[in-house]
């Protein structure tokens, strides 16, 4: 330090070393001394202070203005507001129960469905195999021969084509499997609906982590921009509406800071949150891909793909016709017997299922024209969500970037703090809190893009269908 007039006194006062050249009670006859000093010390300036310090360069037993004590918190276990994280993710969660209700819901929907087509499938293919009998008793009869007949009967193995038999059992069964298609995805597209909703509810727990952090760390610069507040209104420095004024903000965060910390209850799946951590450097899979995949596994589209098919269970023609190939033995009394191999064919003259042909091919193209604007939609979503997803991204690196810069601006003003340069006319302490604070909220705003990220993920796997997110997303090392 340079030589100082033996007129002044070199004091520590806090965590500070200054040397003070003089008390006045007069403003103009400090700025006289100001004046006469700048010639030597061009950085000189005045400052408030207590006349007690220059009563003697031993200090008398004066009672010193009682400093405010500022209850800090301990934070050594806390998230650091510069570590090389740029969000509040860096936390480890309890594994979380990755099948959710609805999932299991959905496998023993399937599991139904499932067992109910294989009993269609396997089922025997002698439906139509039947066997036909007749016994006549006779009351009183006369032939040519005999004066009356007792009885006659008739026993017949047949096995029917159409109508009673094989091709009824195949289009009945063919309904059948229809039918449990088109309940099932009824049910399965209403179950993924809730799954859907459900995990975006999970996703929300967050956003009160994210709060607890944010504002605990706002109290924990505070609670130190106010300890050295307190040090510089000692000094003279700071008015004290300013000190009243950062304890108001101080006492703000410390009630936000309990509020969310009561509130935190997690419930996002771990996978997810591990994804989270680095989700901005997700890839997703070619759009193409993903529009493929909807065809194919969409719910509501395959519901469609369903009912479409559906409608060819209408009647036909050959539903009413009867052809059939039987076996009989006729016996009659005493007159004798005798074994037949026949065919018995019954053809209506009514053809008025063609009427019904054109009614049905009406609705097949009104089913046909809904999936299409389905696809279109869910494809116009897909869209949506990809270019959402490429702007969030954006606006996570952009936050990045800016926050490189105010911990560039932060540490050069951290010098200046810490070589105690007080004599530039610079409250380089509150620079200080200003810059951290802008870095936490952009920190806040990284926290909240992340959110929104996972949130466009899981709208993307919830319109796909798929039960795994590489299906839609790239290999990527935060997996």
């Amino acid at each position: 330090m340079k030589d100082y007039p033996s007129t002044c006194l070199k004091m520590d006062i806090g965590n500070f070393s200054v040397v003070r050249c003089g008390c006045y009670a007069e403003y103009t006859e400090a700025e006289n001394l100001l004046k006469s000093y700048h010639s030597e010390f061009s950085q000189a300036h005045l400052v408030k202070t207590y006349k007690y310090r220059f009563q003697s360069l031993e200090p008398k037993t004066v009672a010193p203005k009682i400093k405010k004590q500022v209850n800090l918190i301990n934070f050594k276990n806390e998230i650091n507001i510069f570590n090389n994280r740029y969000d509040f993710f860096d936390i480890n969660i309890t594994k979380q129960e990755e099948t959710t209700l609805f999932d299991s819901i959905k496998s023993k929907l399937t599991s139904n469905k499932d067992a109910q087509l294989s009993k269609y499938e396997n089922s025997l293919s002698l439906y139509g195999l039947a066997i036909d009998s007749k016994y006549d008793h006779y009351l009183k009869s006369t032939f040519l021969n005999r004066k009356y007949t007792d009885y006659e009967y008739n026993i017949k193995l047949k096995y029917d084509f159409f109508k009673n038999g094989y091709m009824q059992q195949k289009n009945s069964n063919k309904k059948s499997k229809n039918k449990i298609k088109v309940t099932f995805y009824q049910y399965s597209s209403e179950i993924e609906k809730y799954s859907y909703e459900e995990k975006l509810s999970n996703i929300e727990t967050l956003l009160p982590l994210i709060n607890f952090h944010y504002y605990q760390l706002l109290q924990k610069i505070t609670a130190e921009n106010l300890q050295k507040n307190n040090i510089l209104q000692d000094l003279g420095n700071i008015a004290e509406y300013q000190i009243q004024l950062k304890e108001k903000i101080l006492n703000k965060y410390k009630k936000n800071t309990q509020r969310y910390k009561n509130s935190i209850d997690i419930k996002i799946a771990k996978s997810y949150f591990l994804l989270l951590k680095n989700i901005e450097s997700t890839q997703l899979k070619d759009i193409n891909q993903i529009r493929n995949y909807i065809k194919n596994h969409n719910s509501e589209i395959l519901l469609q793909k369903s009912m479409y098919y559906a409608e060819n269970d209408t009647n036909s023609y050959f539903d009413r016709v009867k052809v059939n190939i039987y076996l009989s033995n006729r016996t009659v009394d005493k007159n004798g017997w005798y074994n037949t191999l026949g065919v018995d064919s019954h053809f209506p003259l009514d053809f008025s299922s063609s009427q019904e042909n054109e009614v049905q091919k009406l609705r097949q193209n009104a089913i046909k024209n809904q999936e299409k604007a389905l696809l279109n939609s869910l494809n116009n979503r897909i869209d949506k969500l990809f270019r959402k997803f490429k702007s969030t991204k954006y606006q996570i690196q952009n936050d990045k970037d800016e926050l490189e810069i105010l911990n560039y601006k932060l540490q050069r003003y951290k010098l200046l703090e810490k070589d105690n340069i007080s004599s530039l006319h610079l409250d380089v302490h509150e620079k200080i809190y200003l810059l951290q604070e802008s870095m936490l909220k952009l920190k806040y705003n990284i926290s909240l893009s992340k959110l929104e990220l996972l949130k466009i993920l899981i709208h993307i796997e919830y319109i796909t269908n798929s039960s795994d997110l590489n299906q839609i997303i790239k290999a990527n090392k935060c997996l």
